[in-house]
């Protein structure tokens, strides 16, 4: 065989493993999508414009219910400037819904403001963005842990600790 014709094989079989361990690294490190575009297990860096006003960092964070630990709730300081609310969204495990089942901004997701010791959250459906409004009295704020209740219904209190 012709010594030239053996460093071309030679060349393109090396290049070959090259490719193929590079496309393996490569495909390790993508980020998998799994219709939710925002995993909480996840760092996340947004640019911080001077026009958005700041969301309460007392609110913001990975909440679960201390009543139901399945139930997770989550504010962030992601702002809409259509509807002047930051984005937020909440699971329920015992329902055996987790955050990947949620697609972006769909069933699940909310929109929420903090008005004084008011949280008014408002939330989205998968097939239209029809806002259905909840609020909640805030009765303890605290960096690990969250209490509060339904506006209309006193009785009805929701305590969460800070995800770690």
């Amino acid at each position: 065989m012709d010594t030239r014709k053996l460093y071309f094989i030679l060349v393109c079989i090396v290049a070959g493993f090259g490719l193929a361990a590079f496309w393996t690294g490569f495909r390790r490190t993508a980020p998998r999508s799994t219709g939710n575009v925002m995993p909480t297990d996840t760092q996340i860096t947004i640019d911080k414009r001077t026009d958005i006003p700041p969301a309460d960092p007392a609110i913001v964070g990975h909440w679960i219910s201390c009543d139901k630990p399945g139930w997770h709730k989550v504010y962030y300081d992601d702002y809409d400037e259509n509807q002047q609310l930051f984005w937020g969204k909440e699971w329920d495990e015992a329902d055996d819904v987790h955050e990947y089942d949620l697609l972006f901004h769909g069933n699940g997701w909310f929109r929420w403001q903090r008005y004084g010791n008011l949280i008014r959250e408002y939330a989205t459906m998968d097939n239209q963005d029809i806002p259905i409004h909840h609020a909640f009295v805030i009765e303890v704020s605290l960096p690990d842990s969250l209490v509060y209740h339904d506006h209309q219904y006193k009785r009805i209190v929701y305590h969460f600790s800070r995800e770690k």
